[in-house]
C-alpha cells in the first residue's frame, strides 16, 4: 500500500518539490505501523529515513533538476529506502527523551534490526501521462518472494 501511494502524482505538469514533500508523511505512516516511530510530527523517521525519495535520471545518472515541473521525456526515479541499522539506537543522544523512544520502539526494532529494503522504480514523463520503465518487475510480497525463490533454483 506505502508503495503504491509513492507512486502517485507523477504526471506531465506536476512538479517534484510537491511530491518529494509529500513522502515523508507516506513513510511515517509505515514507520508508525511497523512501531519504528512514536510521532508523526518529528522526525524521529529520519533515523531510519536517511535520503530523499528519488532523482532525476540523465546523462550523469543523478542528474539536478530539483525543484522543475515533469515534462514529456523527462525521467525520474521512485526509490524510498528503509534502513534498520543494528547500531541505530547506539547512535542516540543519552538522555530521557532518547530513552523513552528505544524503549518504546525496542520489540520493533528487534524483529526489523539488520534489514535495508531500497527499490527503485524508474519512470519516463510522457504526454499522457508516466510510463514506468519497471512495470515488468515484481511489486506485491508474494511476488517477489516467489521471484527470490525461482531464482534460487
Amino acid at each position: 500500500m506505502t508503495r503504491r501511494k509513492l507512486r502517485e502524482g507523477f504526471q506531465t505538469g506536476s512538479e517534484s518539490v510537491s511530491r518529494t514533500q509529500r513522502v515523508p508523511g507516506i513513510i511515517k505512516d509505515g514507520l508508525l505501523k511497523l512501531g519504528l516511530i512514536t510521532d508523526l510530527n518529528s522526525s524521529q523517521y529520519r533515523l531510519w529515513f536517511m535520503h530523499g525519495n528519488g532523482h532525476w535520471l540523465g546523462m550523469n545518472v543523478h542528474d539536478v533538476g530539483g525543484g522543475a515541473s515533469f515534462e514529456p521525456g523527462m525521467t525520474f526515479t521512485n526509490e524510498p529506502g528503509i534502513y534498520v541499522r543494528i547500531d541505530a539506537l547506539d547512535n542516540l543522544p543519552k538522555n530521557a527523551e532518547s530513552e523513552k523512544f528505544i524503549a518504546a520502539i525496542k520489540p520493533a526494532f528487534e524483529k526489523y534490526k539488520g534489514i535495508g529494503v531500497r527499490i527503485e522504480d524508474d519512470m519516463l514523463i510522457t504526454p499522457e501521462g508516466v510510463k514506468w520503465m519497471t512495470a515488468a518487475l515484481p511489486r506485491s510480497i508474494a511476488d517477489i518472494e516467489a521471484f527470490i525463490a525461482k531464482a534460487r533454483r
